[in-house]
């Protein structure tokens, strides 16, 4: 065997050993991830207000039934998300 020809050998194995030996390096930190649904839109769509000209009484009542569900709704999810991060907090997750 020549000089080059154990180079050539030695230097691959070097360097797989090397490669093998190596420490992975740390990951970065992430902050846990807090899903209170903050920022999520309110879940039921606001519903659709009858014609101002329109002089049905039972069409402004539903009307009104189905404003008191969708804020009824969105007041639940607030509440929730309320408890939520109150719950983060005391455990020390947020702030």
């Amino acid at each position: 065997m020549t000089a080059l020809s154990r180079f050539l050998l030695i230097a691959p194995l070097l360097t797989l050993t090397s490669c093998a030996s190596s420490l992975p390096k740390p990951s970065a930190y992430l902050p846990p991830r807090i899903d209170c649904a903050e920022y999520d839109p309110p879940r039921k769509p606001v519903p659709e207000m009858p014609q101002p000209y329109d002089k049905s009484l039972i069409a402004w009542q539903l009307y009104a039934y189905a404003l008191g569900d969708y804020a009824e709704s969105l007041l639940e999810q607030r509440i929730a998300t309320a408890g939520c991060m109150a719950e983060n907090r005391k455990s020390g997750n947020i702030r």
